[in-house]
């Protein structure tokens, strides 16, 4: 009786860190999206200064690689909530559910990194755009 009642613990425990995984996923992916509607109003705004050369204007580049990491974080988000809609198909299973934990937790890592990345690539955007606002965008005020 009581192996049963740990394997009922067992399962409860596996099935609530899926369920904790997939909740701070979520999180994530709001922020993700936020950061990415962000920069898409800096683009499409006029209402601060903007280079004017070609060669400054290549800093924009890294929004495209922020977009595709924020892209592939956002994937890995529906990937964690597909398994986390398994986990409640399988919620008797003991084995299924380490299983779908490992994945879930795989998947949140490959997520927090992936958005950490994106995030990099519009502060390093942010960076180089002060630079050369400091350096250059002065003599347009």
């Amino acid at each position: 009786m009581e192996r049963a009642d740990a394997t009922i613990l067992e399962k409860k425990g596996f099935f609530n860190c899926i369920k904790s995984i997939e909740n701070g996923s979520n999180k994530i992916t709001t922020w993700a999206l936020s950061v990415v509607g962000g920069t898409f109003i800096i683009i499409l705004t006029s209402d601060y200064l903007k280079p004017e050369k070609f060669e400054f204007k290549l800093v924009y580049l890294l929004f495209i690689v922020g977009w595709i990491l924020m892209g592939v974080s956002i994937y890995c988000a529906k990937e964690i909530t597909g398994s986390t809609i398994a986990s409640e198909l399988y919620s008797d299973n003991l084995e299924s559910l380490k299983e779908i934990f490992k994945r879930c937790n795989n998947l949140y890592s490959k997520q927090i990194r992936y958005f950490n990345l994106g995030l990099l690539m519009f502060g390093i955007w942010l960076v180089l755009f002060l630079i050369w606002w400091i350096f250059n965008g002065y003599d347009k005020l």
